[in-house]
Order: structure tokens, then C-alpha cells, then sequence
């Protein structure tokens, strides 16, 4: 199981560009997209299961970050670059966790009234691919676009359509 929240990461963009500290990270994890339909056999309109996934948006808040990083947001140059948090995942658990997510900055929104040592920035980011390793090895992978999912390195994505009762795109 994932962690709702996590904290201490360092952040990257584009490999080795240090963006800051994550001093909190919500992962997002993806839902099945269903789609509104009128059905005459029902009163309204009803939600039927599409082949899609709801994008995730993970969240993280930076502490230590250069102000270049509130450029990245909306940008569509920085739609392939990256962004890798890295640390552990916890005081008793020291493996090492490494989450790397491509998409849309979507949004940030600086901390209010806090001294440039305390300031913090919190940033959303429209997720096109997202990977998770812990100790080198995938524990998760999605990518958004091609509706694929790797669970623990084995694809999972037809599994999981079939499970759903969903078409392959």
C-alpha cells in the first residue's frame, strides 16, 4: 500500500536540477474515468466505465526552492522533464524511495508570510507518467496516455481492463 503522505523528499527536475525539499508529498493515485450518459430505461442520466483513467495530481509542498521553479508551471517544455522526488521512507524504514512524475504544472502557491528560510511552495502537477521504485526496484508504474500499468514490474494493465469490464483503446 502507498503512503497518503510523505515527507523529506528531495526534489529534482529534469535528473539532476535540485528544486528543493519536499516537505510533503500526496501522491494521487489514479481512478477508472466513467462518463455521463442519458439512458431512457433510467430516470437521468446515469455513469457507465470508460477505458480511460482520471489523471492523477500529485501535490507536494517545497522548502528551499529557487524561484525558477514557478516558471514551470503551465509550461508545456517542461512536460517531459522529469520531476524526481528521492529519499526514505521513514525514521524505522531507511530503503529508499524514488517517485518520478511527467505532466502539466498545473499550479503553485507560495506560503504566506513566512522569512525566506520558512518559505514554502506548494505545486500540483497533471501527471502523464508516474513511477515509483523503492530500493531500485518498480513498485509501480502508470502512463495516463497509453492506459498502461506495471505492478511490481509485471503489466497489469489488461488484468486490470478486464477486472473493470473495460474495452482496450
Amino acid at each position: 500500500m502507498l503512503p497518503k503522505v510523505m515527507q523529506g523528499l528531495n526534489a529534482f527536475v529534469d535528473g539532476d536540477e535540485f528544486i528543493g525539499v519536499a516537505t510533503k508529498v500526496e501522491p494521487s493515485l489514479p481512478k477508472p474515468k466513467n462518463k455521463e450518459i442519458n439512458s431512457p430505461g433510467h430516470a437521468g442520466a446515469i455513469d457507465v466505465p470508460t477505458h480511460k483513467w482520471e489523471k492523477s495530481t500529485p501535490k507536494l509542498t517545497l522548502q528551499d526552492y529557487p524561484p525558477q521553479v514557478i516558471a514551470l508551471v503551465g509550461d508545456t517544455d517542461a512536460l517531459d522533464k522529469p520531476l524526481t522526488l528521492i529519499g526514505v521512507i521513514g525514521a524505522d524504514d531507511q530503503r529508499v524511495i524514488e517517485i518520478e512524475v511527467t505532466g502539466l504544472w498545473t499550479a503553485a502557491e507560495p506560503s504566506e508570510w513566512a522569512d525566506d528560510a520558512d518559505a514554502e511552495l506548494a505545486v500540483t502537477v497533471s501527471a502523464r507518467t508516474y513511477k515509483l521504485t523503492i530500493d531500485g526496484k518498480e513498485v509501480l508504474f502508470i502512463d495516463y496516455e497509453r492506459n498502461d500499468v506495471r505492478i511490481n514490474g509485471k503489466n497489469k494493465t489488461n488484468a486490470l481492463n478486464k477486472a473493470l469490464r473495460r474495452g482496450r483503446a
